[in-house]
């Protein structure tokens, strides 16, 4: 496989990424895909969608085992994820929503909202997944909150710290996407993630300047301390003077 790869002039980068869902899916489903990796190299479309549904079922036997209480677990399901999305950027089709899906269907819209921003989701995808929560008040704030123009396109100038936030942000998913699988236990490297995702939600919180509070995850994140999200998100919406999460 190696050899093809070369012959084709394919960047390392890509062949490092075959080899990493190779050996993801071979830890997992004990399913060799080397063939079938092959086969995407020259286009095949068929055989890419059975990989990505690979990838999907690998991905859901981790999950099973993750707890949304469990900042590591999370962690290690966050790089997991990234190589679906790595692998689903670079032969361009549409990121896999199953993520997405499960913790829409469980109502963790800490973490759903978290990992749309991570990813870079588009925001139709977004609001198709938004769909799923099963709480009426998450789904509809959410989708309101989604569709206010306003909330979702402002870009207020940020000072130092934020322009800090999005480059921890961006480390985060370089290093998620560069690991080839994580270890049973969380080592040096994934602990500086840990540290440095605890930093980014810590940036975003501490932010408490007027351009700042019209941003959409501030709003979220910050009513997500609140003992009543629901009510607090209402509440912001009055405060800032904008429709943001009114039913």
């Amino acid at each position: 496989m190696y050899c093809v790869y070369r012959i084709l002039g394919i960047d390392s980068e890509y062949l490092r990424l075959h080899t990493t869902v190779a050996n993801y899916i071979k830890k997992i489903l004990n399913i060799s895909i080397n063939d079938l990796l092959k086969s995407i190299t020259y286009q095949n479309s068929k055989d890419l969608i059975t990989v990505l549904t690979y990838l999907e079922e690998s991905f859901e036997i981790e999950y099973k085992t993750t707890s949304m209480n469990n900042i590591e677990k999370f962690i290690l399901s966050l790089h997991s994820w990234s190589l679906i999305v790595q692998f689903s950027r670079a032969h361009n089709t549409e990121l896999s929503s199953w993520f997405l899906k499960q913790l829409a269907i469980n109502n963790y819209w800490f973490e759903f909202i978290l990992v749309v921003h991570i990813f870079h989701y588009p925001l139709e995808q977004i609001l198709e997944n938004t769909v799923n929560f099963n709480d009426p008040n998450i789904r509809e704030h959410l989708l309101k909150c989604l569709n206010n123009y306003h909330l979702v396109e402002h870009k207020p100038v940020y000072n130092l710290q934020r322009t800090k936030q999005r480059e921890g942000k961006n480390y985060i998913y370089q290093k998620m996407s560069s690991k080839e699988s994580p270890s049973p236990t969380i080592n040096q490297e994934m602990k500086q993630l840990h540290g440095l995702l605890q930093n980014d939600l810590s940036c975003l919180l501490n932010q408490r300047n007027s351009s700042v509070k019209q941003d959409l995850w501030l709003v979220i994140l910050e009513s997500h301390q609140s003992q009543d999200p629901p009510g607090a998100l209402i509440k912001a919406s009055c405060e800032l003077k904008s429709p943001v999460l009114l039913p």
